[in-house]
């Protein structure tokens, strides 16, 4: 396989110790739980390899970032948000949960 990208979330059932994977447009570099539901966040943006070929050396793509609403539970992705890199922001690892403004 050649390296490239992980473009997957890994879902760990604490209950049978089994691991599910979870396909996704992007690597997901960063996650948040939900503090009351069975879900989590996980932001993601595309990256590439600086000499186009070995991931080993990466700077980002520059194409489009993802936010991903993963229900744990059923294993599968519940809501989703991209923007394309046009869009005057970059997503980074600071992810906060807030039931207000």
């Amino acid at each position: 396989m050649r390296p490239a990208e992980a473009r997957h979330v890994g879902i760990w059932d604490r209950r049978t110790d089994r691991v599910t994977t979870l396909a996704l447009p992007a690597t997901c570099w960063h996650v948040a739980v939900h503090p009351r539901a069975d879900i989590f966040y996980a932001v993601s943006f595309r990256v590439a390899p600086q000499d186009h070929r070995d991931y080993h050396e990466w700077g980002m793509a520059f194409l489009k970032e993802y936010a991903f609403e993963i229900d744990a539970a059923e294993k599968r992705v519940r809501r989703h948000w991209a923007a394309g890199r046009e869009v005057p922001a970059h997503i980074n690892s600071d992810i906060t949960l807030s039931d207000g403004s």
